[in-house]
């Protein structure tokens, strides 16, 4: 399964599109495709450019790929931009950080 499976997405949001981007890692990330799942995750963060708070979920979906590939520093890595986020004021849901 690829990203240009899910159909035209020139009529979606950035959100939506991040939506879609989320769900189909979870997919890849139930079929043990995580390195696939990764990069679509890595894609859709380097391409956000609406709020901050909008790519979280996606940063941490990321993070926890990294903890399954045995990658604990790419994991804390991802971690950290999230937690600068909140040190950077940028608003971010508590829920993130509990």
């Amino acid at each position: 399964m690829q990203l240009k499976d899910l159909g035209d997405v020139k009529k979606i949001t950035a959100e939506e599109n991040n939506e879609r981007v989320q769900l189909l890692a979870k997919v890849l990330r139930e079929r043990n495709q995580l390195d696939q799942a990764k990069m679509y995750l890595k894609e859709s963060i380097a391409a956000w450019r609406g709020e901050p708070t909008g790519i979280a979920s996606s940063m941490l979906d990321l993070a926890d790929l990294e903890m399954k590939s045995n990658n604990a520093e790419g994991a804390e890595k991802v971690v950290d931009q999230v937690i600068g986020m909140r040190k950077n004021e940028t608003p971010v849901s508590d829920d993130f950080y509990a």
